[in-house]
């Protein structure tokens, strides 16, 4: 019997750690800052939307939210949530987010970080978006 318990306290222990290690890297503040639109590619036609004429820019802070703004004009903001699905994929999800210039899955988007770029990718839409932003210094 107490061995049975020492293991069942070994294996809360174990998945509490891993838990814990888990929600410090979906926290990533890589992701914190104001990104500006640049262009979209994609769809059935795979087209390419440019942002021009509007200026399109998503502020994500550090306390899990964010405001879109059109124009200077915010039009859009709430919570966002990072989930990791496997090791190399994490997927941004917006709570009621609602834009008329950029459409954005509403499974949410794989987003990746390369230098000052920031892409977003569809989320399980096979004629889906990358769309494309740059960081806001």
């Amino acid at each position: 019997m107490q061995k049975s318990f020492i293991h069942l306290l070994s294996y809360l222990l174990f998945w509490g750690i891993i838990n814990a290690c888990t929600r410090s890297v979906e926290n990533n503040l890589s992701l914190v800052g104001k990104w500006q639109w640049t262009y979209s590619y994609g769809g059935i036609a795979t087209q390419r939307i440019n942002s021009s004429p509007n200026i399109v820019v998503f502020n994500f802070n550090s306390d899990s939210t964010y405001n879109y703004m059109e124009n200077g004009v915010v039009k859009s903001n709430d919570k966002y949530q990072l989930t990791r699905i496997n090791a190399n994929t994490v997927v941004l999800r917006l709570q009621n987010f609602v834009a008329s210039k950029l459409w954005l899955s509403p499974n949410g988007e794989i987003y990746t970080i390369s230098g000052d770029t920031l892409t977003f990718t569809d989320y399980m839409i096979s004629d889906g978006y990358n769309h494309y932003f740059q960081r806001i210094k």
